[in-house]
């Protein structure tokens, strides 16, 4: 696919990629590949005259899928449709995880956290070993502080699922960085469960 979206001069919802250009179609689907109403929450899949045929070397079973008798290529990304016709973004399908059968998104409880303090620098949320877990850049040197600021402003601001416990939080200074100088979640994540075994 190439570019599908636009965002038109004004237009400012953290959320929202635009409205599809012309000859681009969007459906939201359920798991269940049922299409769904504007404003509901489901996989996004595109259609249209730019739509590829396939992957190389890939069966693409999985992939493409008829809705209203048309081709659509399910893009693995969670968003919905407003009643204006906007595509809004919210989460790619691989990164949300349930608790107790309740979805929660990773990017709403960074965003949320972000907002926490002025102190945090950076923020990445994970789900490793049926917990919520939180690394945060910051400087702070009060670090049990900080992380007390942390759970109180998201159990005001979120849902009990995705609040993190406090041994659930890792500060560090400066995130690691991998080879191409990109966020080393990997180490971040190792570290977090040899910390938890060591306890």
């Amino acid at each position: 696919m190439t570019v599908c979206c636009i965002n038109k001069k004004g237009e400012s919802d953290v959320t929202a990629v635009g409205h599809p250009l012309y000859g681009i179609k969007i459906k939201i689907i359920d798991d269940k590949c049922r299409v769904l109403n504007k404003d509901e929450i489901g996989e996004i899949c595109i259609g249209g005259s730019t739509l590829m045929e396939g992957y190389f070397n890939d069966d693409n079973q999985n992939t493409f899928l008829t809705l209203c008798e048309e081709k659509y290529i399910k893009t693995g990304d969670i968003g919905y449709l407003d009643a204006s016709g906007i595509l809004h973004f919210i989460e790619r399908r691989k990164h949300i995880f349930k608790i107790n059968g309740v979805t929660i998104f990773p990017s709403e409880i960074e965003q949320t956290i972000r907002l926490a303090s002025e102190k945090i620098e950076n923020c990445i949320v994970s789900y490793i070993k049926n917990n919520v877990v939180v690394f945060i850049q910051s400087k702070e040197t009060d670090i049990k502080n900080l992380k007390k600021i942390i759970i109180n402003f998201c159990q005001l601001n979120l849902i009990k699922y995705a609040v993190p416990l406090e041994k659930n939080i890792c500060v560090y200074e400066i995130f690691p960085k991998n080879d191409v100088g990109k966020i080393d979640i990997r180490t971040m994540k190792d570290n977090y469960c040899r910390e938890i075994v060591s306890i």
